[in-house]
């Protein structure tokens, strides 16, 4: 089966979502961008859906949106952490804004990670 590629609406609302911060650092995985604060991922683009990492409270108010699930980069292994926001929010600008953020304010919490020698 051929690897998913980003598809141009998640991208692009991903792109205008991320926080205007220093510590935000955009890379590319798996051909799909996205974003990384203190070494760890807080959200990206798969395929056609955008994905955040979130505080257990943060995923569970965000899985209540309709069309909301679980991100599951291969099927029937989810990440843990990572929830796949509406598509639907990818219309909505400042509420994806807020979700990115809650995402990013999250990955501040966590145990800075160091870059993996080669």
């Amino acid at each position: 089966m051929p690897r998913p590629t980003s598809s141009t609406p998640s991208t692009a609302a991903f792109a205008r979502a991320i926080p205007s911060d220093e510590r935000a650092v955009k890379r590319t995985m798996f051909g799909s961008p996205c974003c990384f604060v203190n070494g760890n991922m807080f959200g990206g683009v798969h395929g056609h859906e955008l994905f955040l990492r979130l505080p257990e409270e943060g995923r569970r108010l965000l899985l209540r949106r309709d069309g909301a699930s679980l991100f599951e980069p291969i099927h029937g292994r989810p990440m843990r952490e990572y929830v796949c926001v509406p598509s639907a929010m990818l219309d909505n600008p400042r509420l994806l804004r807020t979700w990115v953020r809650r995402a990013f304010e999250y990955g501040l919490t966590l145990a800075p990670r160091k870059p993996r020698k080669l």
